[in-house]
């Protein structure tokens, strides 16, 4: 089944891209995204900055639940 995901091309930055992946593998990348996200967040200027990114992480981490659990596509 195809997905998109966002994939980090360094001349033009971070775009999604349709590719094959098994809802094991999405969860993972999902859950990574969601990690990095969270990292970031320790590094924002204001509070604003940090929950808007802190709540992005949170719904990476639902759409991983989602997909172990065999719902979201």
């Amino acid at each position: 089944m195809s997905y998109w995901v966002l994939t980090d091309y360094p001349e033009k930055g971070i775009l999604p891209v349709r590719q094959e992946k098994n809802d094991c593998e999405i969860a993972s990348q999902l859950r990574q995204q969601a990690e990095d996200i969270r990292y970031l967040a320790g590094l924002a200027d204001s509070i604003e900055e940090m929950e808007a990114e802190i709540a992005k992480a949170k719904e990476l981490e639902h759409r991983a639940q989602a997909l172990d659990l065999g719902g979201a596509r």
